[in-house]
Formats: structure tokens, C-alpha cells, sequence
């Protein structure tokens, strides 16, 4: 969780960017940015949702020890 927490955090810079552009080309430049980050995002998809399975067999584990220890 570590490693997405960081590569988040690199990326917030983009995510809290609220610049709209003055002119068409500072929108266009805009539109490239939301497009790469966008397409980032979906080629780590896969990490993220391995991520997601991970960590909720991880709590199931969790929880089915502490079921059996409490037997």
C-alpha cells in the first residue's frame, strides 16, 4: 500500500492542478495532461485491483484466525 500511497502522492501535484487555460492552446495543453495522467491510471489498473484483492484476503485470513482462536 505503501508504493500506491507514493505514487499518489507524486501525481497530486496533477490531481489538484485547477488551472483551465487562457487561451486555446493553454486548454489544449490542459486536455494532454488530464488525457496522460487518465491513461496512466488505466495501466495500473491491474496493480491497483491486485492491491484490492490482496488486502481483502488478507483481512478475510484475518478474520477467520481470529474466528478460530476464539473456538
Amino acid at each position: 500500500m505503501d508504493q500506491l500511497d507514493a505514487w499518489l502522492e507524486v501525481r497530486r501535484p496533477v490531481l489538484e492542478d485547477r488551472t483551465l487555460g487562457d487561451s486555446i492552446d493553454a486548454v489544449e495543453e490542459q486536455l494532454q495532461k488530464h488525457d496522460d495522467f487518465e491513461n496512466m491510471i488505466l495501466a495500473q489498473e491491474e496493480r491497483f485491483n491486485s492491491i484490492n484483492r490482496t488486502t481483502l484476503v488478507l483481512l478475510l485470513l484475518r478474520h477467520l484466525l481470529n474466528d478460530t482462536a476464539k473456538l
